[in-house]
């Protein structure tokens, strides 16, 4: 959810963990794009295989920017500049993650 700089401040000051809309939303945009690839293949897919590639998805882009966050040195804060970039870069170079690029340029 879209909020003001002061708002961000006081949710990181308070604990809140509070991520990049790029990747709070890649989650719908994922399960879509794995619905494509399944289509594509003429494959059928339990909720219960959907959910566990969905979750190596929403965990990987997490690392990536937990670990941008520390490069940077700004621990912790994950809407940072650096952790941004850090998904942007981790995203197109990522074959399989190509539509959550296309919907994350949106917010540049």
């Amino acid at each position: 959810m879209p909020t003001t700089l002061d708002a961000t401040q006081y949710l990181q000051q308070n604990g809140v963990l509070f991520v990049p809309g790029k990747a709070s939303n890649a989650g719908g945009v994922a399960t879509s794009a794995l619905e494509m690839s399944q289509n594509s293949e003429r494959l059928s897919w339990t909720f219960e295989e959907v959910d566990q590639k969905l979750q190596g998805i929403m965990v990987n882009i997490y690392h990536n920017i937990d670990a941008a966050s520390k490069k940077y040195g700004m621990e912790g804060n994950y809407v940072s500049s650096g952790a941004k970039t850090q998904l942007i870069r981790r995203l197109r170079s990522s074959p399989q993650q190509i539509t959550i690029l296309i919907c994350a340029q949106r917010d540049l």
